[in-house]
């Protein structure tokens, strides 16, 4: 995984120091970026704070009135308000809420590979020709048999032209 060190942009945004909603947004990307990985998002934070203008601010109160039906919705809500108001308690929420949420999308994409694979194994099972009783006698014939048949079947072909070439 790249260093925020290495993001031009975010770094161009640091050194410039004159959009402080910009700085807010591309912090609020490195959460999903780094996969809500404390760690990594807090040493992003820090950077900004020691060589931008950007301050924890105040909670400024407002929150969601509605319920969320799951934790996308949730996640993707707290996320815009952190760039709205960049609180430590919220920007705590979203590392927790990210994690939850990638977790939930990963089991969600296994699920669906495993039904893809299992509808197209079913599809390979559906397209297989059946096998007629007398086919899969003929396939477990031995060699032998196979061997045999043949030389009757030749023989009786010979006898049929020595006959009607006789008569």
């Amino acid at each position: 995984m790249e260093s925020f060190k290495e993001n031009k942009y975010f770094i161009n945004l640091i050194q410039k120091n004159d959009d402080i909603f910009a700085i807010k947004s591309a912090l609020e990307g490195f959460i999903i970026h780094y996969r809500g990985n404390k760690k990594l998002c807090d040493a992003v934070i820090k950077y900004a704070m020691e060589n931008s203008s950007f301050k924890w601010e105040e909670d400024d109160k407002r929150s969601s009135y509605r319920q969320f039906s799951n934790k996308k919705e949730e996640y993707y809500f707290e996320k815009e308000r952190l760039v709205q108001n960049f609180t430590k308690e919220r920007y705590e929420k979203v590392l927790i809420l990210c994690r939850e949420y990638l977790k939930i999308r990963e089991e969600e994409t296994a699920e669906k590979r495993e039904s893809i694979s299992n509808r197209n194994e079913k599809i390979k099972e559906s397209r297989k020709v059946k096998e007629t009783p007398k086919q899969s006698l003929i396939g477990k014939r031995k060699s032998s048999e196979n061997k045999t048949t043949l030389c009757i079947f030749i023989a009786a072909i010979i006898l049929f032209f020595l006959i009607k070439f006789f008569m």
